[in-house]
């Protein structure tokens, strides 16, 4: 009995620690979203970052289901940073504004889309720290869905125009066939600062996804020229573009988890362990946790 406790809760760590190889410098789960989850999403990181729930053109904040452990989210509403800590924690610079100063960065998504409107009526934006002035011109940087394919991701950098951009389109027709909806789905991108197609990867449960289209011509800008911006992080609703109440994401949102470096291939797999993505711990399961790991010491020595 002793054995198979220790395998089970050992189990679970290495789980969450493999994803842990390098500094999380924003962690948001549903499962654990804090004392105020209908105003509050706190970030388990160091970092501190908490979001606030943004009503966006719905009129309404994410709407926070405990026993799912998820954030219903609709496609006009969101969350962003509320000030807690630094907005340039996730200013992701590249190698366009001096050569060395890109900055690597890893994402996952763990969600359930519950609608997909098609027809390039939406675009589905995930996670993005853009200005929220000037349009599809932005500074910054957006990971979202595609609206004209439900199979399609998009991520994509830009210093202030959209023609001489970096775009990385993925799509998942091998893996899902009839598109990602109605199914938990983890997806990824990594990125190593250099502002290139080369340098980025996105991945779809653990899986690096088919690349069907790009562009690649972020470098053409003058060097100087820069992603960074003061504008706070949002997950959802990015308050910009020609159709705002579409430009969020209709989906139970489990986790948002970011790193401060590439995770290579085996650590995304890890991530995504088989279907079960391991979740931030409500309080009362830290206790196991602590107990786990003191067991998982104790069997190192033994």
């Amino acid at each position: 009995m002793k054995r198979v406790t220790l395998s089970l809760v050992c189990g679970v760590l290495v789980g969450f620690v493999a994803s842990s190889q390098a500094a999380i410098i924003g962690l948001w789960d549903a499962a654990a979203p804090g004392a105020d989850p209908a105003n509050t999403w706190v970030d388990h990181s160091s970092s501190g970052y908490n979001l606030g729930s943004e009503a966006g053109d719905v009129g309404t904040g994410p709407v926070h289901n405990a026993a799912g452990g998820y954030y219903d989210m609709e496609l006009g509403n969101g969350f962003v940073g509320n000030g807690d800590a630094s907005e340039t924690i996730f200013d992701f610079e590249t190698d366009v504004f001096g050569a060395g100063a890109g900055t690597p960065f890893s994402m996952h998504v763990y969600k359930h889309r519950t609608g997909f409107l098609g027809g390039g009526t939406t675009g589905e934006n995930m996670v993005g720290k853009t200005t929220d002035n000037q349009g599809g011109q932005f500074n910054g940087w957006l990971w979202g869905g595609n609206g004209d394919n439900a199979q399609r991701f998009d991520f994509s950098m830009q210093v202030g125009n959209n023609s001489e951009r970096l775009y990385h389109r993925v799509q998942d027709d091998a893996g899902h066939p009839a598109g990602i909806n109605d199914v938990d789905v983890l997806l990824t991108v990594t990125h190593d600062g250099t502002g290139t197609h080369a340098g980025t990867q996105q991945y779809v449960n653990g899986v690096a996804a088919a690349q069907p289209w790009q562009l690649d011509t972020l470098g053409l800008n003058d060097e100087g020229s820069t992603v960074q911006n003061d504008s706070h992080l949002r997950i959802g609703w990015q308050p910009w573009g020609g159709n705002t109440a579409n430009s969020g994401t209709d989906s139970n949102l489990y986790f948002v988890e970011i790193h401060d470096t590439v995770l290579s291939a085996e650590d995304v797999a890890a991530r995504w362990n088989g279907g079960s993505p391991v979740r931030v711990p409500e309080p009362a399961s830290l206790a196991l946790l602590a107990l786990g790991g003191g067991l998982l010491w104790w069997r190192r020595r033994s």
